[in-house]
């Protein structure tokens, strides 16, 4: 006699949200590079735009229904290949780009109205595109990037000085550097 695991789960359907509860005629841009391509805080959500340049996209989580042409942070001059926000301040998101900047935003609480061409902080320091950008779990205002030119750097956000650089030696032109946090924030990983 075999015994038949069942789900629990199986008599559960979804139901599609009304078409004003939903986000309607998005065009994000996926960048070529293994990283993010949304990132979420608890009042916003962002994500690169498919303008051609190095816009990103940034809505309240109220802001359903179609989406007219939306008002972009605009400051990038290179596709925009990773994005991420703080874990302590759900308005400050960091974008790294293939314009070899990291910036830093500080977003508007009511919402983005008006297209943002100037970021809080520019981090300069890399020489090549960055690929990704990742804020430290426990500790607030401090920023890992990441970049083709095989340096990770530790950034203090609040000051817009950068703390530590590391080279990363690898063995192939064609390996990408990726990391993330340990829980803890004591550690970065490969």
């Amino acid at each position: 006699m075999s015994i038949v695991r069942q789900s629990k789960y199986r008599h559960i359907f979804g139901t599609e949200a009304k078409l004003q509860f939903q986000y309607i005629e998005m065009r994000p841009y996926v960048s070529a590079w293994d990283s993010n391509f949304v990132s979420a805080s608890s009042q916003y959500f962002a994500f690169p735009w498919s303008s051609g340049g190095g816009s990103v996209c940034c809505f309240k989580y109220s802001q359903t229904g179609k989406q007219k042409t939306p008002n972009l942070l605009d400051a990038h001059t290179g596709k925009i290949q990773d994005l991420d926000f703080s874990p302590y301040n759900p308005y400050l998101l960091a974008t790294g780009a293939m314009d070899c900047e990291v910036r830093v935003w500080n977003l508007p609480k009511d919402g983005v109205s008006a297209t943002i061409k100037e970021s809080a902080v520019t981090l300069l320091g890399h020489d090549k595109k960055v690929g990704i950008v990742k804020f430290h779990p426990t500790a607030s205002n401090v920023l890992a990037t990441v970049a083709s030119d095989n340096l990770i750097k530790l950034w203090d956000v609040e000051s817009g000085k950068e703390k530590l650089s590391v080279e990363q030696k690898t063995n192939s032109t064609q390996c990408r550097l990726e990391f993330e946090w340990f829980i803890d924030g004591n550690y970065l990983q490969r």
